[in-house]
């Protein structure tokens, strides 16, 4: 569960052309050197402020997540928990279970991913203190342009915003274990799609850095 493919020279070239992360922690690295920090918003994010975000930083990136894409076609629309809302057309009940790892890669950049949808929630938390990590669908992707403060601007007041602490309690170490092992296993399954790499490298590179730009700007107005 270290990087979604082996790295030889084109797979290098990739990670330096894309800027891209190269290797998670270890849960023992994090776990010793207190250097990973999780994030979590419980949030209904009708107007998709956050996992919007989330989703433009995976479309960003030259990954697949077959799982998530299964999930979408499969099953999304189908969910009671993503269904739009009466006379809101524009918007959709999410129900959305987002964490946020600081510093999740050896180099020190980030990590997403979030789960929508009323029986991935139930098996996701029934797992919580029965299962070492979580291995159904979900969206995940290495965070580059959206920082945490930026992401969490996007919570509205009933939404649910926290850090989850390593303590003394077995308890609250539990849970950070599951969130933190979910994500190793997210990031094994992302794979590099050719196709996306040729669609991203034909993309206007303004776009990016419009994003970047504005990212950079709205976390400086806070």
């Amino acid at each position: 569960m270290t990087s979604p493919q082996p790295l030889p020279d084109e797979m290098q070239s990739l990670h330096v052309e894309f800027s891209l992360p190269m290797e998670p922690r270890t849960y023992e690295q994090a776990s010793d050197e207190k250097s990973c920090r999780i994030f979590v918003v419980e949030t209904r994010d009708r107007k998709r402020q956050i996992i919007g975000r989330i989703d433009e930083e995976a479309d960003d990136r030259p990954y697949r997540n077959e799982q998530w894409e299964i999930y979408l076609k499969e099953e999304y629309k189908n969910d009671p928990n993503t269904q739009l809302h009466e006379g809101h057309k524009e918007e959709r009940r999410h129900n959305a279970f987002i964490v946020y790892i600081k510093n999740f890669f050896t180099d020190g950049r980030d990590f997403a991913y979030y789960i929508v949808g009323r029986l991935n929630w139930t098996s996701f938390f029934k797992g919580t203190f029965g299962m070492q990590a979580w291995g159904g669908p979900l969206n995940a992707t290495p965070m580059l342009t959206y920082t945490w403060d930026f992401l969490s601007g996007g919570a509205d007041d009933e939404d649910e915003s926290y850090e989850v602490l390593q303590t003394h309690s077995p308890t609250e170490n539990l849970r950070w274990k599951y969130l933190f092992e979910t994500a190793r296993i997210a990031w094994s399954k992302l794979i590099i799609d050719p196709r996306k790499v040729e669609r991203l490298r034909k993309r206007d590179p303004a776009i990016l850095g419009l994003r970047k730009a504005k990212a950079k700007q709205d976390a400086g107005a806070d």
